[in-house]
C-alpha cells in the first residue's frame, strides 16, 4: 500500500515538474503574441473577374453582389504571416474588419458578408476572383451595421498556411449577398486604427 502511494505520488511530482519546466531536457515555451495589419499590394477587390483594384490604389475593400446590370466586387484581406514561423503551433487567430458602409439591394433585406479562406499570393490579381476557397463565416449587416465587425477566430485556417513555407500570406475572400459592404482599408486609414488586423498567439 505504501509502495502504492510513493508511486503516486512521485508520478505527481513529475507532472508538476515537467509543467513547470523543471524536468531535465524538458524546454516549456511560453505563448508569443504578434499584431499584423493588412497588406496593401494584396489587399483590395475584384470586379466581375475582369478588373483587380488593390487598397494602395483605392479606398477600401469593397463586395458587392451583382444587381441588375451592376458588376460583382469580391473583396480580399491579406496578412503577411512572416512574423509567425513555419511550423509554430497556432493558439489563437482573430480578424478584426471595420466596415465603414452597408447599403442594402431592398429595404428591410438584410446583406450577407461571408468569409472565405484563399490563398492567392501577391500582388493581387484579376484571376484571384475565381481562387479556390473555404467558407469560414457569414455576417448578417443591415444599412446601419457600421463598425467593427465581432472579431472572430481563424485558427485552423492559419495554421494551414505556417504549415506551408511556400505560404507569405493568410488570406480572405469576401462575398456579399443582396447588396453592398465596404471594408475600411487604405492609405487614409493608417491613423484611425481601422486597417484590418490579425492578432496571432502561437507557440513556437
Amino acid at each position: 500500500m505504501r509502495r502504492a502511494i510513493f508511486l503516486v505520488t512521485t508520478l505527481v511530482m513529475a507532472v508538476a515538474l515537467a509543467g513547470c519546466g523543471g524536468g531535465d531536457g524538458i524546454v516549456v515555451s511560453s505563448p508569443v503574441s504578434v499584431v499584423i495589419t493588412g497588406a496593401v499590394q494584396s489587399d483590395g477587390y475584384i470586379e466581375n473577374n475582369a478588373g483587380a483594384y488593390t487598397d494602395f490604389q483605392l479606398d477600401g475593400i469593397r463586395t458587392q453582389s451583382p444587381l441588375g446590370l451592376s458588376l460583382e466586387r469580391r473583396g480580399f484581406a491579406s496578412f503577411p504571416i512572416s512574423l509567425v514561423p513555419v511550423g509554430a503551433l497556432v493558439n489563437s487567430a482573430r480578424v478584426k474588419l471595420y466596415v465603414d458602409y452597408v447599403l442594402q439591394d431592398s429595404p428591410g433585406t438584410p446583406v450577407s458578408l461571408d468569409v472565405y479562406h484563399v490563398y492567392y499570393g501577391s500582388p493581387l490579381l484579376w484571376s484571384d476572383f475565381l481562387a479556390p476557397r473555404i467558407f469560414v463565416t457569414t455576417f448578417t449587416l443591415w444599412d446601419t451595421s457600421t463598425g467593427d465587425l465581432p472579431a472572430f477566430d481563424l485558427s485552423p485556417e492559419l495554421q494551414l498556411d505556417v504549415d506551408d513555407s511556400t505560404h507569405g500570406f493568410f488570406q480572405l475572400m469576401l462575398i456579399a449577398r443582396n447588396g453592398v459592404v465596404e471594408i475600411e482599408d487604405s492609405e487614409n486609414s493608417l491613423g484611425t486604427g481601422f486597417l484590418p488586423e490579425l492578432d496571432v498567439t502561437y507557440i513556437p
